[in-house]
Protein backbone atom coordinates (compact mmCIF):
# COMPACT_ATOMS: atom_id res chain seq x y z
CA UNK A 1 0.00 0.00 0.00
CA UNK A 2 0.96 3.67 -0.29
CA UNK A 3 0.95 6.40 1.13
CA UNK A 4 -2.65 8.48 0.77
CA UNK A 5 -4.52 5.43 -0.49
CA UNK A 6 -8.06 4.82 0.99
CA UNK A 7 -9.37 1.01 2.95
CA UNK A 8 -12.89 0.51 1.07
CA UNK A 9 -13.60 -2.67 2.44
CA UNK A 10 -12.56 -5.46 5.04
CA UNK A 11 -13.76 -8.78 3.55
CA UNK A 12 -16.50 -7.53 2.21
CA UNK A 13 -17.61 -4.73 4.81
CA UNK A 14 -17.87 -1.54 4.14
CA UNK A 15 -15.44 0.66 6.06
CA UNK A 16 -16.64 3.94 7.42
CA UNK A 17 -13.69 4.84 10.19
CA UNK A 18 -11.24 4.07 12.36
CA UNK A 19 -13.01 2.49 14.74
CA UNK A 20 -14.73 0.13 11.54
CA UNK A 21 -11.06 -0.82 11.00
CA UNK A 22 -10.38 -2.11 14.20
CA UNK A 23 -13.08 -4.01 14.73
CA UNK A 24 -12.73 -6.00 11.41
CA UNK A 25 -9.02 -6.47 12.56
CA UNK A 26 -10.36 -8.20 16.15
CA UNK A 27 -12.58 -9.90 14.56
CA UNK A 28 -10.60 -12.08 12.54
CA UNK A 29 -8.32 -12.61 15.24
CA UNK A 30 -5.17 -12.90 12.83
CA UNK A 31 -7.09 -14.15 9.77
CA UNK A 32 -5.82 -13.15 6.16
CA UNK A 33 -8.15 -9.71 5.26
CA UNK A 34 -9.07 -9.18 2.21
CA UNK A 35 -8.89 -5.40 1.53
CA UNK A 36 -10.61 -3.27 -1.13
CA UNK A 37 -8.22 -0.35 -1.98
CA UNK A 38 -9.04 2.86 -3.76
CA UNK A 39 -5.54 4.02 -5.15
CA UNK A 40 -3.94 7.65 -5.47
CA UNK A 41 -5.12 7.01 -9.30
CA UNK A 42 -8.75 6.29 -8.12
CA UNK A 43 -8.33 2.66 -9.61
CA UNK A 44 -9.62 -0.08 -6.70
CA UNK A 45 -7.83 -3.05 -6.39
CA UNK A 46 -8.05 -6.26 -3.98
CA UNK A 47 -4.61 -6.63 -1.07
CA UNK A 48 -4.41 -9.45 0.93
CA UNK A 49 -3.05 -8.48 4.65
CA UNK A 50 -2.18 -10.38 7.35
CA UNK A 51 -2.69 -8.53 10.65
CA UNK A 52 0.37 -9.64 13.08
CA UNK A 53 -0.38 -10.03 16.97
CA UNK A 54 1.30 -7.73 19.10
CA UNK A 55 2.88 -7.60 22.61
CA UNK A 56 -0.09 -5.97 23.79
CA UNK A 57 -2.82 -8.63 22.74
CA UNK A 58 -4.23 -6.72 19.93
CA UNK A 59 -3.87 -7.53 16.07
CA UNK A 60 -2.07 -4.33 13.80
CA UNK A 61 -1.68 -4.26 9.94
CA UNK A 62 1.30 -2.10 10.05
CA UNK A 63 -0.58 0.94 8.33
CA UNK A 64 -0.72 4.45 9.71
CA UNK A 65 -4.53 5.23 9.25
CA UNK A 66 -6.74 8.52 10.25
CA UNK A 67 -10.75 8.92 9.10
CA UNK A 68 -11.05 12.98 10.01
CA UNK A 69 -9.16 16.35 10.09
CA UNK A 70 -10.81 19.05 12.38
CA UNK A 71 -9.84 22.93 12.50
CA UNK A 72 -11.51 26.13 12.51
CA UNK A 73 -11.22 28.81 10.04
CA UNK A 74 -12.94 32.06 8.93
CA UNK A 75 -15.79 33.10 6.52
CA UNK A 76 -14.38 35.29 3.98
CA UNK A 77 -17.80 36.32 1.74
CA UNK A 78 -21.12 35.64 1.55
CA UNK A 79 -23.36 35.54 -1.65
CA UNK A 80 -26.76 36.65 -0.87
CA UNK A 81 -28.42 35.73 -4.52
CA UNK A 82 -26.93 31.72 -4.20
CA UNK A 83 -26.46 30.92 -0.25
CA UNK A 84 -22.93 30.54 -1.07
CA UNK A 85 -20.09 31.49 1.06
CA UNK A 86 -16.24 31.05 0.74
CA UNK A 87 -14.21 30.19 3.79
CA UNK A 88 -10.22 30.09 4.53
CA UNK A 89 -9.04 31.16 1.33
CA UNK A 90 -6.94 28.46 0.57
CA UNK A 91 -7.41 24.51 0.92
CA UNK A 92 -7.30 22.29 3.74
CA UNK A 93 -4.12 20.01 3.11
CA UNK A 94 -3.14 16.51 4.70
CA UNK A 95 -0.06 17.13 6.28
CA UNK A 96 1.13 13.62 5.41
CA UNK A 97 0.59 13.32 1.92
CA UNK A 98 0.56 17.34 1.01
CA UNK A 99 -2.62 16.92 -1.02
CA UNK A 100 -6.01 18.27 -0.59
CA UNK A 101 -8.56 16.33 1.41
CA UNK A 102 -11.68 15.11 0.20
CA UNK A 103 -14.27 16.36 2.32
CA UNK A 104 -17.50 14.46 3.46
CA UNK A 105 -19.12 16.90 5.37
CA UNK A 106 -18.61 19.85 7.25
CA UNK A 107 -20.54 22.68 9.47
CA UNK A 108 -20.83 26.51 9.81
CA UNK A 109 -21.01 27.80 13.36
CA UNK A 110 -20.93 31.18 15.16
CA UNK A 111 -18.33 31.94 17.46
CA UNK A 112 -17.71 34.24 20.49
CA UNK A 113 -14.38 36.27 20.77
CA UNK A 114 -13.05 35.76 24.39
CA UNK A 115 -9.59 36.99 24.19
CA UNK A 116 -6.61 38.54 21.92
CA UNK A 117 -3.02 37.25 22.78
CA UNK A 118 -0.41 40.06 22.13
CA UNK A 119 2.74 38.65 19.44
CA UNK A 120 5.86 39.31 19.92
CA UNK A 121 8.69 38.51 17.37
CA UNK A 122 9.66 35.02 17.30
CA UNK A 123 6.14 34.93 19.15
CA UNK A 124 2.31 34.71 17.43
CA UNK A 125 -0.40 35.96 18.81
CA UNK A 126 -3.76 34.49 19.14
CA UNK A 127 -7.65 34.84 19.16
CA UNK A 128 -9.35 32.96 21.50
CA UNK A 129 -13.07 31.86 21.48
CA UNK A 130 -15.77 29.60 21.73
CA UNK A 131 -17.64 27.73 19.70
CA UNK A 132 -21.36 27.39 19.97
CA UNK A 133 -22.06 24.12 18.04
CA UNK A 134 -25.28 25.33 15.99
CA UNK A 135 -25.63 24.45 12.47
CA UNK A 136 -25.12 27.61 10.29
CA UNK A 137 -24.30 26.57 7.24
CA UNK A 138 -22.78 22.67 5.23
CA UNK A 139 -19.78 22.69 3.84
CA UNK A 140 -19.67 21.18 0.33
CA UNK A 141 -16.47 21.64 -1.37
CA UNK A 142 -12.50 21.99 -0.60
CA UNK A 143 -10.69 23.65 -3.11
CA UNK A 144 -6.94 25.28 -3.21
CA UNK A 145 -8.87 28.78 -3.20
CA UNK A 146 -10.61 27.66 0.32
CA UNK A 147 -13.91 25.67 1.51
CA UNK A 148 -17.59 26.14 -0.05
CA UNK A 149 -20.25 25.95 1.06
CA UNK A 150 -23.74 27.07 2.06
CA UNK A 151 -26.07 28.99 4.35
CA UNK A 152 -28.51 27.86 5.84
CA UNK A 153 -31.94 29.85 4.94
CA UNK A 154 -32.74 31.38 8.51
CA UNK A 155 -29.19 32.56 8.40
CA UNK A 156 -28.40 33.57 4.81
CA UNK A 157 -31.37 35.48 5.61
CA UNK A 158 -29.95 37.41 8.68
CA UNK A 159 -26.98 38.11 6.98
CA UNK A 160 -29.04 39.66 3.79
CA UNK A 161 -29.30 42.53 5.79
CA UNK A 162 -25.69 43.36 6.80
CA UNK A 163 -24.10 46.17 4.27
CA UNK A 164 -22.72 44.70 1.64
CA UNK A 165 -19.32 45.31 0.00
CA UNK A 166 -18.91 44.46 -3.74
CA UNK A 167 -16.13 42.15 -4.36
CA UNK A 168 -13.26 43.50 -6.72
CA UNK A 169 -10.99 42.05 -9.59
CA UNK A 170 -6.77 41.89 -8.73
CA UNK A 171 -6.95 44.16 -11.73
CA UNK A 172 -9.06 46.74 -10.00
CA UNK A 173 -6.49 46.86 -6.97
CA UNK A 174 -4.31 50.02 -6.48
CA UNK A 175 -1.45 50.61 -4.69
CA UNK A 176 -1.73 52.75 -1.75
CA UNK A 177 -4.00 53.25 1.18
CA UNK A 178 -7.12 50.71 1.84
CA UNK A 179 -9.07 49.44 4.77
CA UNK A 180 -9.61 46.01 6.37
CA UNK A 181 -12.78 44.57 8.14
CA UNK A 182 -12.23 42.80 10.98
CA UNK A 183 -13.96 41.75 13.69
CA UNK A 184 -11.51 40.30 16.21
CA UNK A 185 -12.13 42.41 18.89
CA UNK A 186 -15.90 40.90 18.54
CA UNK A 187 -17.49 43.77 16.65
CA UNK A 188 -17.04 44.99 13.19
CA UNK A 189 -14.66 47.71 12.36
CA UNK A 190 -12.94 49.32 9.86
CA UNK A 191 -8.80 49.31 10.09
CA UNK A 192 -6.19 51.15 7.93
CA UNK A 193 -3.63 49.57 5.51
CA UNK A 194 -1.27 50.30 2.82
CA UNK A 195 -1.60 47.87 0.23
CA UNK A 196 2.65 47.44 -0.86
CA UNK A 197 3.12 45.15 -3.71
CA UNK A 198 0.42 43.55 -6.47
CA UNK A 199 0.61 40.30 -8.17
CA UNK A 200 -1.48 40.07 -11.31
CA UNK A 201 0.39 37.16 -13.05
CA UNK A 202 0.24 35.37 -9.80
CA UNK A 203 -1.71 32.31 -11.54
CA UNK A 204 -0.11 29.14 -9.51
CA UNK A 205 -1.95 30.36 -5.84
CA UNK A 206 -4.59 32.82 -4.38
CA UNK A 207 -2.00 35.52 -3.57
CA UNK A 208 -2.85 38.62 -5.11
CA UNK A 209 -1.14 41.35 -2.67
CA UNK A 210 0.43 42.30 -0.05
CA UNK A 211 -1.00 44.36 2.44
CA UNK A 212 0.88 46.42 6.13
CA UNK A 213 -0.98 47.13 8.67
CA UNK A 214 -0.69 51.03 10.06
CA UNK A 215 -3.64 51.34 11.75
CA UNK A 216 -2.19 51.99 15.35
CA UNK A 217 -5.58 50.74 17.16
CA UNK A 218 -5.13 47.58 15.53
CA UNK A 219 -1.60 47.33 15.97
CA UNK A 220 -1.53 47.81 19.53
CA UNK A 221 -4.33 45.65 20.09
CA UNK A 222 -2.32 42.52 18.29
CA UNK A 223 1.25 43.25 18.52
CA UNK A 224 4.08 44.08 21.02
CA UNK A 225 6.83 45.81 20.69
CA UNK A 226 6.74 45.70 16.81
CA UNK A 227 5.56 48.32 14.62
CA UNK A 228 5.03 46.30 10.82
CA UNK A 229 3.20 43.63 9.90
CA UNK A 230 2.81 41.90 6.47
CA UNK A 231 0.42 39.51 5.22
CA UNK A 232 -0.28 38.76 2.11
CA UNK A 233 -4.46 38.82 1.24
CA UNK A 234 -7.00 37.54 -1.36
Amino acid sequence: MKKGEKILEVNGVEIESIEDLKKGIHYYKGENLNMKIEGLDGKVRNEIIKPIHDTSNSYKLGLWVKDAATGVGTLSFFIPETNQFVALGHGIVDNDTESLLEIEDGNLTSTKVVSVTKGSPGNPGEIRGTINNDDLGKITTNSNFGIFGKLSESKASEYKDIDQVEIGLRTSIKLGEAKIISNFSGERKEYKIMIDKIYLDDLEDNKSFVIRIIDEDLINKTRRNYKRIITEAL
